[in-house]
């Protein structure tokens, strides 16, 4: 492996709210992938695709979430879905004066709902160069079975109680089949399972705009999904994919669990990630020349 040098910073997101990111820095990188985790995880929840991508030449940078492991926030609580989005926005373009000096790629990876987050950023942004996007399981639909009082209390709660927080319904066993990995969530005090009202009603009014902004995403895609994910559903990831009018490659694991990277399949899912990013970056100098 090459040498790799890791670093932890912050930036101030939107309303100034303290967010943390971590850069695992290699020499002469081939270019740079910037991580979104999902909800109720961090930055170190993806150590193991991290490193398959150093180990590849791949540069890597990603954030933890307001609310979410080392940035400022109550655990799970945001005003708004969209306070996600805004800070993204910020991250991202507080990178792209440096990331792009040296014209090498830039590409997204993002899970579950932060493939959400990811999206609706992108859509309003078709001049960013970035060179591609990968969508692991995006929330752009809900599998799982949420209680009748939660539904029905959930606009009481964002009106009159936005700070509460309620268990998002996901278990460890909806994430994955590798018994070490459900240890290793277990141990993990910075994972949590936490969400607030307003987060939740505002995701499921941005899957519907997402689905109606497909064909904004100017951006070559890798959809990575698990058929049998109890979590998001995998039926409006592919309604989305098939609105897409971009270069687009579908893969699907059939026993994988939600966190694809996390699970027995992994190996797999980091073979199709690796050749995306190959092929993405033979095709960047064309990116490059568009912005030119």
């Amino acid at each position: 492996m090459q040498d790799c040098k890791r670093s932890e910073a912050y930036f101030h997101g939107f309303q100034e709210t303290k967010l943390y990111y971590q850069r695992w820095t290699i020499p002469n990188h081939k270019g740079t992938v910037l991580v979104t985790h999902g909800h109720g995880e961090h930055s170190d929840s993806y150590h193991r695709l991290v490193q398959t991508l150093n180990q590849a030449g791949w540069q890597v940078l990603a954030w933890d979430w307001r609310g979410h492991g080392r940035s400022e926030g109550v655990r799970g609580y945001a005003n708004h879905f969209n306070e996600y989005c805004n800070d993204f926005e910020i991250w991202v373009e507080r990178l792209l004066p440096d990331l792009t000096q040296n014209q090498k790629p830039i590409s997204l990876f993002a899970h579950s709902m932060g493939g959400l987050i990811q999206l609706k950023v992108l859509a309003n942004h078709p001049q960013w160069p970035i060179t591609a996007q990968i969508l692991c399981n995006p929330l752009l639909g809900v599998a799982l079975e949420i209680p009748v009082f939660k539904k029905w209390g959930a606009e009481w709660l964002g009106q009159y109680l936005p700070k509460v927080t309620l268990s998002n319904e996901v278990k460890d066993e909806d994430l994955t089949r590798d018994p070490l990995v459900l240890k290793e969530y277990q141990r993990d005090s910075l994972r949590h399972d936490r969400i607030s009202a307003r987060v939740y009603l505002g995701a499921l009014d941005t899957m519907n705009l997402v689905q109606d902004r497909a064909t904004r995403i100017r951006f070559p895609t890798l959809l990575q999904l698990s058929p049998q994910d109890q979590v998001v559903s995998p039926g409006e990831s592919r309604r989305f994919f098939e609105s897409l009018k971009v270069r687009k490659v579908l893969r699907e694991y059939a026993q994988a669990k939600h966190e694809i990277y996390n699970d027995l399949d992994s190996e797999v899912a980091n073979a199709d990630l690796l050749k995306f990013l190959e092929v993405s970056q033979e095709e960047h100098p064309r990116v490059w020349r568009g912005i030119d």
